[in-house]
């Protein structure tokens, strides 16, 4: 991919590069402008309660099941150092190095503006799930993207560690689980009971050992079809 500096002046695009997006978005057809049209809402939806000061409803982006569950990996010095480099890697263009926010792509992204992680009450505003989900799907009506595609389960978790230091200093040292902040009311996820699921479980009566009907006892002589 090679520069195109000559189209932009002090860093802003001239109007020939607002036409070559605009063309390249309108070769998705209609489908194109079904998701343009759905992010229009949700995003004018998300700014109007936020103007209300209604932050809650960013909730109701996310599946409720997500609501109370808490990180299932533990924050260990692995963990929050691998999440680090996660975030230095991939999320720091528009959430900043300090990861308040400021990132390059800030001055092009706003209404809503990048997360701002150096602020505590943000931090409690979501669950561990919620931000696995956010990060995970993305977040609609936001320029936030999905990185289900970039990221590993582990690799989402373990980033989601790490943005728990970040309001204590977790960007500019090395970050401990004892400078983690989170709400108190989040609960474990639940595993799978891997085992029992593969465990043999004994026919419920009634049944043959296919888990089948067993058939009526058939008076002697008699056809059955």
């Amino acid at each position: 991919m090679p520069q195109f500096s000559y189209y932009y002046t002090s860093d802003l695009p001239n109007a020939e590069i607002g036409q070559l997006v605009s063309y390249v978005q309108s070769l998705g057809g209609r489908a194109a402008d079904d998701r343009v049209a759905r992010q229009t809402t949700l995003k004018q939806k998300l700014l109007g309660e936020r103007a209300k000061g209604n932050q809650d409803i960013i909730h109701e982006w996310f599946p409720t099941t997500w609501r109370n569950v808490k990180n299932p990996l533990d924050a260990t010095q692995r963990s929050l150092l691998h999440g680090k480099t996660v975030f230095l890697t991939n999320c720091v263009g528009c959430h900043g190095l300090q990861g308040d926010g400021k990132g390059p792509a800030e001055r092009w992204i706003n209404n809503p503006t990048p997360r701002n992680f150096t602020d505590i009450n943000a931090q409690y505003l979501f669950s561990d799930g919620e931000m696995y989900d956010a990060i995970l799907y993305g977040v609609d009506g936001s320029s936030m993207p999905a990185w289900g595609d970039i990221l590993t389960v582990n690799d989402i978790w373990d980033v989601t560690n790490f943005l728990r230091t970040v309001p204590k200093g977790g960007i500019n040292r090395e970050p401990t689980a004892d400078m983690m902040v989170s709400a108190p009311d989040y609960k474990p996820i639940q595993l799978t009971p891997i085992q029992t699921m593969l465990t043999p479980q004994p026919p419920a009566p009634g049944t043959g050992a296919t888990g089948q009907a067993t058939p009526a006892a058939v008076p002697t002589g008699t056809v059955t079809r």
